[in-house]
């Protein structure tokens, strides 16, 4: 699930750690918050600090 969130992140120009550091300290917070807003996409519409950096290096994952 982790890896899910982390590649629509990506998908949608979200910096990931971000994301996530906001995302889960509002669901800390407020377990029954309302996701549809929490979602990459419209949680980038509401932060400044929702853009990738320009020099991101995406980490590479094996599963072998």
């Amino acid at each position: 699930m982790l890896l899910s969130l982390i590649s629509t992140c990506k998908r949608h120009g979200v910096n990931s750690a971000n994301y996530l550091k906001d995302v889960l300290q509002i669901l800390t917070d407020n377990p029954k918050a309302d996701i549809d807003p929490l979602l990459p996409h419209n949680w980038k519409k509401n932060k400044e600090n929702a853009e990738m950096p320009a020099c991101h290096i995406a980490p590479k994952f094996s599963f072998a």
